[in-house]
């Protein structure tokens, strides 16, 4: 009955139960309710054709803590065939972290800005990245909601939250600021960014708001792809940060003449708050996990954000999952979550967004 529906209201293929998805293995675990991405075949071209083993350590994180990649001097570059080496593998590498691997963002950003002067220092720091993921071959990005929807009750109401994040003036080069943040939908990490926003932020809480309002977009997006196949969201939609003048900002609780330069983007929050759309909450910064996206973090505090990207034991059992793709144009980071938390019962509903 549900794909009888589907085949109607869109322009479907039907294409079976997948194992593979846009170059991913699908693992589906029934009694766990979740579904993980991973790479196996990119995992196994690190060690072919990347000299990986150079690394003298196994690394516990893609990169060293704290530390920040910057442009070197013009006769310290790498020859052509070595930058074209450089590039190909923080392509794969930027292929990686969309899919399976969202815990090397950040690693991986820092990389892709010296795509057209790489130096030796460079390409040692993506042979590492590269060895972090050859040393956690089974992690693989899962997608565990908390609750389900058995495509009936037309009361459900889907719950979105976000979490965002800053690194204030990062860039030594530009002292632009790194942003981060993660969108969940049902408790699953749909959209995660690390970005480097063009503008130079002047305060700590104006990088925090900037941070915020890229965020609440993504939340927004993903609010009105749900609600276009006439589905419901609880309101208001809930964004966690972790700076204090950033949240009295955007809750309208403290208004300081020296905020005016940013007054477009707040009140861009504070009208889809008074609308009840959305709720900004304070929350430590030890248990934000969008802290992940906008440095390079020391070991203890990289294994307890990733927890909740990761279900490390992976369970090959077979899921009676059906795959419909669907032709809609989403957002890039939006990779098919209706994928697994559509339905479920006897026969679940799963959709290639594209």
């Amino acid at each position: 009955m549900q794909k009888i529906a589907m085949l109607k209201q869109f322009e479907c293929d039907d294409v079976g139960f997948p194992t593979e998805y846009v170059g991913c293995k699908l693992y589906f675990n029934k009694e766990e309710n979740s579904l993980t991405f991973t790479q196996p075949v990119m995992i196994q071209s690190f060690s072919d054709e990347y000299e990986t083993k150079q690394c003298s350590n196994d690394p516990v994180t893609p990169m060293e803590p704290g530390r920040i990649l910057v442009s070197g001097n013009e006769c310290d570059l790498v020859s052509k065939v070595r930058q074209t080496y450089y590039r190909s593998g923080v392509e794969k590498l930027i292929n990686m972290m969309r899919w399976s691997r969202p815990e090397i963002q950040n690693s991986v950003r820092e990389l892709a800005r010296h795509f057209q002067g790489a130096v030796g220092g460079h390409v040692k720091a993506m042979h590492r990245v590269m060895q972090y993921v050859i040393r956690t071959p089974n992690r693989g990005l899962t997608l565990k909601p908390n609750r389900v929807w058995k495509g009936k009750d037309r009361n459900f109401k889907f719950i979105i939250g976000g979490r965002s994040d800053y690194n204030y003036a990062t860039c030594p080069d530009t002292r632009r600021s790194v942003s981060g943040w993660s969108v969940m939908l049902e408790n699953c990490p749909i959209i995660n960014k690390s970005v480097m926003p063009r503008i130079v932020a002047l305060s700590v809480t104006e990088a925090e708001l900037y941070a915020a309002v890229q965020c609440t977009q993504d939340m927004l997006f993903v609010w009105k792809i749900i609600k276009s196949i006439g589905l419901k969201v609880k309101l208001p939609i809930i964004l966690d940060l972790d700076n204090k003048g950033a949240v009295d900002i955007a809750n309208y609780w403290s208004v300081a003449g020296r905020t005016k330069h940013i007054d477009t983007k707040q009140y861009f929050i504070r009208h889809l708050k008074e609308n009840g759309i959305i709720k900004v909450r304070w929350i430590p910064g030890k248990i934000n996990e969008a802290d992940l996206y906008t440095q390079n973090l020391p070991g203890p505090d990289f294994r307890k954000h990733t927890k909740m990207f990761y279900i490390i034991k992976l369970h090959r059992q077979r899921h009676n999952l059906l795959l419909l793709r669907c032709r809609l144009q989403p957002h890039a980071g939006f990779h098919a979550l209706l994928v697994f938390i559509g339905c479920s019962g006897h026969e679940r509903l799963g959709f290639e967004v594209r």
